[in-house]
Parts: structure tokens; sequence; C-alpha cells
């Protein structure tokens, strides 16, 4: 990739996460100027690991650094348990809504929340909690008692009929339901 596409993409991802738009246009570049330096110290830390190879003007992942990032991203290796995940959002039936997904078996709620986010088209702007056995599954340590989704996974539910709750939106209480219908094998990735 090149670098300047690469510097695009972050900086695409942290500017909206701060207010800029009272800044000088000088002061913009010189955070866009940081923000390039940033990457690029991150790149040559990931070139020490044999993570991506760099050149002047490019990055690329190295096989090391494909493996690592789907790992990273929660990707199953080879032979891993993956669920076939029926998503169906409750007390809604005409027309209904619901969703079929694949995961690792080992995701975390954590990671399983932003998948159903993105598979529902929700903008992840409200609380939300898993309920498994009657356990309830969130953001840890605040007043409403849950555990923490962070050290929460799939794996106990492996059998197909397994289901279990995310409620989205503790106002409007958006339920959905969730099936585990079939469990499979991760085969070998395609490219």
């Amino acid at each position: 990739m090149p670098l300047s596409d690469l510097y695009e993409v972050v900086w695409q991802a942290v500017s909206p996460l701060y207010v800029l738009d009272d800044l000088s246009p000088d002061r913009l570049g010189h955070l866009r100027t940081a923000n390039d330096h940033d990457v690029r110290r991150v790149l040559k830390a990931l070139a020490s690991l044999d993570a991506v190879h760099l050149t002047e003007e490019t990055a690329e992942l190295t096989a090391d650094g494909c493996t690592g990032t789907a790992r990273m991203r929660g990707e199953p290796e080879p032979g891993d348990a993956v669920l076939r995940i029926l998503v169906e959002l409750a007390d809604v039936d005409d027309p209904p809504v619901w969703r079929q997904l694949l995961v690792p078996a080992a995701i975390r709620l954590d990671r399983l929340h932003s998948v159903i986010q993105a598979a529902m088209g929700r903008q992840n702007c409200h609380m939300h909690a898993f309920t498994i056995d009657g356990v309830q599954y969130g953001r840890s340590g605040g007043e409403l008692g849950f555990r923490d989704k962070r050290t929460a996974t799939l794996t106990a539910l492996l059998k197909p009929g397994a289901h279990f709750v995310y409620t989205y939106d503790f106002g409007d209480s958006w339920e959905h339901v969730i099936t585990v219908e079939q469990v499979q094998t991760a085969s070998e990735p395609v490219g």
C-alpha cells in the first residue's frame, strides 16, 4: 500500500475523534504531519518485528504480519470452531429483521458487539448487554453490575440451538435473540 494512502486512512480514522473545525490551516497541517510521523514510527516498529516490509513509499504486510493481523482481528485459524449464528430482532415481525453470521467460537463478547453493530447497521451510540444463562455481560465497573464483556467468549455455547439475548439501547430496549445454528470448522484462508 502506498504510504500516502495509509496516512490518509489513519487520518480519516483518527481525526473525527477530535474537534478540528476551529483550527487554522497551519495548525491542521502540523497535526497532519504529526499523524503521518506517528504512522511511520509504528510501521518501523512493525518492520523490526518482521510484520511489515517497509520502503520509502510503501508498506506491505509480510506473511507473519498477515497471520498476526488476522489473529488480532479474531479470525480463527484453520481447524478452529466457527459458529453460524442467527441474530433476530425480537418483537419485530413485519417484516422480520435478522442476520445470519459466521463468528469464531472463541470471539469475545466485546468483539461480537462490534460485529452485530455492523451487521445490523447500527452506530454504536447506546449502552448494550448480553444475557447468557441469566448472567449479564457489558461494560464492567458501573452501577449496573455487569460482568466484563471483554473477558467472556462464546466458547461455552458450542451446541446448535443454544441461544442468548443481546440488548441494545436500554431506553428503547432493542432485544436481539441470538441462536447458535451450527458449529463449523474454519478452513484455510482463500488467497
